[in-house]
């Protein structure tokens, strides 16, 4: 293959990319560090240029599940500086890393952590508090310590989100309904704030919480410049919330630059590269690779991907028509619309760039290729016919060869799919299974199923968008290698269509995919095509399927209550049957699933209580309450210290009866 050898050779000689020429080795360096410069680097980095796309397109799907890492959602906290770097794109979500945890007032009921979510300056668009949604009260609490000793702290003092607090005051964060015990608003367990990364200074309410602690302190220097992170407060309570949950947080898709929003680079807008505040959230697939191909840095610093790669490697239009294909509204069955392609995932600086692009491409039917020098995207099918030819233009002297379909374990007609599902926590699960039943009548009814996982397409309708082209490209097997004359030259492999009407082959202006091109004795010019048909990647809402989605909730602890309770003023008597005592008779309904004790307390009516006691739960369930007075109005009430969760009865009025002392 004439390019990847020219490709090679470039590298070995480290040809200065100013007076390179056309073909030149500076695409290794936007691979970055984690490639060699040499030879067989060059010959890598090449194949993955022409590669990535054709084999998602081209239907070698065994081996990109093979060879490609696979991507999930880190749904556990890592704890440890020895974690790599990370960060997400577009929307995704990630458990963090553990920075930091103490716990804190009076009997250490305070746990307070600190959790980065990402190593790059970024907003927060939500968390996940064990198996649910974060539900934020919009209120955000404070306390101020005063003279007093830390240990003797209250309730918090609460201020709507951006509203002033006194300014000798903590920040807890802003309170979440999650395991609340009731709806009072100065009774809720967890508590949270964040840093985007810009922040100028440490956090003060974990520097106070830290400051007795000489063994693992958190000074005014741990300040974290361009990390994110989330400061958590968590209050233990022995009824609703008795141990730590778990956090997965969501951060907002970070903000990268957008070629078409650049005036200076053939796109109308303000974005200017390395000029971060021009930035822009996005989820947009074109743009997330060109950023990562160009480079992801945080100030002057390299963080991941290209260094530093010139503009011009990655020409315009190309790019410009890649983002507007990804962006192209798709009319949904209710009638809303959302982009065709978008993309999440979360980014370790560990690793291959060529890796997290590949599981990009995958999100948007994406292929990348390098010609000339030059790295150009293509979603979908190229949108013209870039050459057009009969069998009069086949070079007949040179070998050709023909291949009409694949081998049985190459053959399907069923899809199958997996990808993150935000609703269900991020969880992954199951696409609905996509077969075509016209391809199963051709392979005589049998089912032939294969699987991909889109780890980074965290949206379900377009799981569905990718699983139907990719299915009927799988069936396009018809594949032709010939020669043709100096005219193709200018056809570029993996980004170029060409058009063959074919007597000898029956063929009418059938679109065939350029996947090689070489050099053939003589100046002609050896290709290898692929039959394509645009009409796969049409899309209707009828093609939609319905994909129920599930909504976890955390276990609710019910309160158990005490069936047929009731409180009864009763006369205890001797052995004669005579009248001695007042009492209160207490009795309910029993068979209540592991209770072993009854808490019962009595009061004379407007006082405090006077009557605690606790009894075994059994027998014939009426107990007696005889230290009472007689004649009096009492309150009483009850409940069950064993249970799931205790929770006491109503007060309930009862009389005593009018019994005194006698002889």
């Amino acid at each position: 293959m004439l390019k990847i050898v020219l490709f090679a050779v470039a590298l070995i000689a480290v040809a200065d990319p100013a007076h390179a020429g056309p073909v030149v080795g500076a695409v290794a360096t936007w691979i970055g560090s984690t490639f060699a410069v040499g030879a067989a680097t060059a010959l890598a980095v090449s194949q993955f240029i022409v590669g990535t796309g054709l084999q998602i397109i081209g239907g070698l799907l065994a081996k990109s599940r093979m060879d490609r890492p696979k991507v999930d959602v880190q749904s556990e906290i890592q704890i440890g500086d020895d974690a790599s770097l990370s960060f997400s794109v577009g929307d995704y979500a990630t458990a963090g890393k553990r920075k930091y945890v103490k716990s804190w007032g009076k009997n250490t009921r305070f746990i307070t952590q600190v959790i980065e979510f990402s190593g790059l300056p970024q907003g927060l668009s939500g968390i996940w508090v064990d198996d649910e949604r974060g539900d934020p009260t919009g209120q955000r609490a404070y306390f101020d310590p005063g003279p007093f000793d830390p240990d003797e702290i209250g309730n918090f003092a609460y201020q709507p989100i951006g509203g002033s607090i006194p300014g000798s005051a903590f920040e807890v964060g802003e309170a979440y309904e999650n395991y609340r015990d009731d709806a009072d608003t100065t009774d809720p367990r967890i508590w949270v704030k964040f840093f985007d990364g810009t922040q100028t200074e440490a956090d003060p309410l974990t520097v106070w919480v830290a400051a007795d602690d000489p063994d693992y302190p958190w000074t005014a220097n741990h300040i974290g410049t361009g990390k994110a992170y989330a400061v958590v407060t968590t209050q233990y309570d022995k009824d609703t919330l008795t141990q730590a949950p778990q956090y997965l947080f969501e951060p907002e898709a970070l903000t990268l630059y957008d070629i078409r929003k650049d005036s200076t680079n053939g796109g109308s807008g303000s974005h200017r590269w390395g000029q971060p505040e021009t930035y822009q959230p996005t989820s947009n697939p074109a743009v997330i690779a060109y950023n990562i191909i160009r480079g992801i840095h945080f100030g002057s610093d390299w963080v991941f991907g290209g260094k530093n790669l010139a503009a011009w490697r990655l020409p315009q239009a190309e790019w410009i028509a890649a983002t507007n294909a990804c962006d192209d509204p798709v009319t949904l069955g209710d009638g809303s619309t959302e982009p065709r392609y978008r993309c999440g995932m979360e980014i370790r600086c560990d690793m291959q760039a060529a890796d997290v692009l590949e599981e990009i491409g995958k999100s948007a039917n994406m292929r990348f290729a390098e010609v000339g020098g030059r790295i150009k995207p293509i979603v979908d099918l190229p949108a013209t016919v870039a050459f057009a030819i009969t069998d009069d233009d086949i070079i007949i002297s040179e070998g050709q060869a023909f291949k009409p379909f694949y081998p049985l374990s190459e053959t399907y007609n069923a899809i199958s799919a997996t990808y993150p599902e935000p609703d269900e926590k991020w969880t992954n699960r199951d696409a609905v299974e996509y077969i075509d039943s016209e391809a199963m009548a051709e392979d005589g009814g049998r089912y032939l199923p294969t699987a991909m996982s889109y780890g980074a397409v965290p949206f379900r309708k377009q799981v569905r968008r990718l699983q139907r082209p990719q299915m009927r490209d799988f069936r396009r097997m018809r594949s032709h290698q010939y020669s043709l004359s100096p005219d193709a030259l200018g056809i570029e492999p993996g980004i170029d269509m060409i058009s063959w009407t074919s007597a000898r082959n029956g063929y009418v202006n059938k679109k065939f995919l350029v996947e090689n091109v070489r050099r053939a004795p003589g100046m002609n010019v050896a290709v290898s095509l692929r039959e394509v048909d645009p009409s796969d990647y049409d899309w209707s809402s009828d093609f939609e399927a319905p994909t129920p989605v599930v909504i976890p909730k955390n276990p609710v602890r019910i309160a158990q209550p005490i069936n047929g309770l009731s409180f009864i003023g009763v006369i205890l008597q001797d052995e004669s049957g005579n009248a001695r005592r007042p009492a209160i008779a207490v009795m309910c309904d029993g068979d209540e699933v592991g209770v072993t004790d009854i808490q019962i307390q009595a009061r004379v009516t407007g006082q405090a209580t006077s009557i605690d006691v606790k009894r075994d739960f059994g027998g014939d369930y009426t107990w007696y309450l005889q230290n009472v007075i007689g004649a009096t109005n009492h309150q009483c009430r009850a409940r069950l210290p064993s249970s799931r969760k205790p929770v006491w009865s109503l007060w309930y009025d009862v009389t005593t009866p009018d019994v005194g002392f006698s002889w």
